[in-house]
């Protein structure tokens, strides 16, 4: 009578057949592999591994087809929604990110426009002392430019004075 084994079994039989020797000591050491470890184990040592023939004609050729068309377009009508908000967030991003820079340059305008006022402000002093020491300079000047010529008239008055004295 043949013995049914599992699928775990034909793997570590086929280790045995072919001789892998990292199965056998995992399998030796008491430790328990699981059919994916086994596989993978299998595969890494280039064995080809049958495939398990307890499958189903309607499972394999229209359920599995069906259900895989049917996660495609899940997947399709997700991912068109999720570019659909991504354009969405861009659309409001650029909305906000635009007015965010039109106030900021309004801001840094008023803020130009405070510093040349200040700055202008800041000059007023200095022009005024400039233009009191101009006009300061130029009184002077001319006061003295008078009062040397009064004194200068006054000693030519004197000297006509005594001339005539002396002339009579």
């Amino acid at each position: 009578m043949k013995k049914k084994l599992s699928y775990r079994d034909k793997l570590v039989e086929l280790a045995y057949i072919y001789d892998v020797k990292e199965i056998k000591d995992y399998l030796n050491n008491g430790k328990n592999l699981t059919t994916g470890q086994l596989e993978l184990i299998l595969k890494k040592s280039k064995i080809i591994i049958p495939k398990d023939f307890k499958s189903n004609f309607l499972k394999d050729n229209i359920v599995r087809p069906v259900s895989k068309i049917k996660s495609n377009l899940i997947e399709f009508k997700e991912n068109r929604i999720k570019d659909k908000n991504k354009l969405i967030r861009k659309a409001e991003n650029f909305k906000y990110d635009s007015n965010r820079k039109i106030v900021r340059l309004f801001k840094d305008i008023w803020k130009q426009l405070g510093q040349v006022g200040l700055n202008f402000l800041n000059i007023i002093p200095k022009l005024g002392k400039v233009v009191y020491e101009f006009f300061g300079k130029l009184f002077i000047d001319l006061f003295h430019g008078i009062y040397s010529q009064q004194i200068e008239l006054l000693s030519l008055w004197l000297q006509l004075s005594q001339l005539q004295f002396l002339v009579e």
